[in-house]
């Protein structure tokens, strides 16, 4: 078993400079499935909880391993209490997020694999919601040689509860409740 506990924290609230760009939220784990699908940028479909102006976050992790099977699951907090930095106002954002990943492992090539994570928001863009998302995975994968993953997924979305005075959750707006059924095969390569 693996754990792990991670703070993260930045003020740039009185600068120019922004942390927009940050990968605090922004990193897969094997690459970003379904890209394009909700919003567009760097991740689109995946829910990013900060602008990244006045930053506090706190995850923990735990990895548990016994061949053949494999579960990772988090779960933290983040808060941007000023998201349009130097601007008037401060506006704040907050989240509550969490995931479970099972992987069984067939063979050491073949797996399948599950995802749930949720992510449940107490205000965004200064808006007090109730409104949260989640999303749930099925796969399989194989390893065709020990640099090559070859994968397939099937993929629910769904944003619930956001008010339509929410605004945009990641560029999608939230109020309109939008939600995904999709599936890909994806192909990753590592060096």
């Amino acid at each position: 078993m693996r754990t792990s506990i991670s703070a993260y924290y930045v003020n740039l609230s009185g600068t120019g400079v922004t942390d927009e760009n940050s990968d605090l939220y922004a990193a897969g784990r094997s690459g970003e499935p379904l890209g394009g699908v909700f919003g567009g940028g760097d991740d689109p479909g995946s829910i990013l909880p900060q602008a990244g102006k006045n930053v506090s976050a706190v995850q923990g992790d735990v990895t548990w391993l016994r061949w053949p099977i494999e579960i990772y699951s988090n779960i933290g907090w983040t808060q941007d209490t000023d998201i349009n930095g130097p601007t008037p106002g401060n506006p704040a954002e907050r989240w509550t997020y969490g995931a479970i990943e099972p992987v069984y492992h067939l063979t050491p090539a073949l797996y399948l694999a599950a995802r749930y994570s949720v992510a449940a928001a107490e205000s965004v863009n200064g808006v007090k919601t109730d409104g949260w998302v989640d999303r749930a995975e099925l796969g399989a994968g194989y390893w065709f040689t020990n640099d090559l993953l070859i994968k397939v997924e099937g993929i629910y979305e769904q944003f619930h509860e956001f008010g339509a005075n929410t605004g945009q959750v990641s560029g999608v707006e939230a109020g309109r409740h939008p939600g995904l059924f999709g599936g890909i095969m994806e192909v990753s390569w590592s060096l």
